[in-house]
């Protein structure tokens, strides 16, 4: 029984696939893996909110969205992740956030979960 999903980002380049190994640093490089994730929030929201409504009694109970340690350093983060729960119409516990990637001091992470406390 499926109960949740996991969303995930995927990039190709000249039909094949990018890896995101590859592709998460150079945004982060460039500065725009915060919008590149408050996107990819919503889209995840919205997609799981429209399952939720189409399929109502297929137990879908959650949808994990990867999250980057700078994007969780953001000052607005939270109202990010409450605006894209509301405006889907799911609720917060529809959404569980997986932080990847370096630590806020650096150092590697092997991630973790972490529940929105959106209102």
């Amino acid at each position: 029984m499926c109960v949740g999903f996991e969303s995930l980002i995927r990039w190709t380049r000249n039909g094949k696939a990018v890896s995101p190994v590859t592709f998460i640093p150079i945004a982060e490089e460039l500065g725009i893996i915060e919008p590149l994730g408050t996107w990819v929030l919503q889209q995840a929201c919205s997609t799981f909110a429209d399952w939720q409504r189409r399929f109502p009694a297929s137990g879908l109970d959650y949808i994990t969205v990867n999250v980057s340690s700078r994007q969780l350093m953001q000052q607005n983060f939270l109202w990010l992740v409450e605006q894209a729960v509301q405006k889907s119409g799911l609720k917060p516990c529809d959404v569980r956030l997986e932080i990847n990637g370096d630590r806020a001091d650096g150092q590697p992470s092997r991630g973790r979960e972490a529940a929105p406390r959106a209102a």
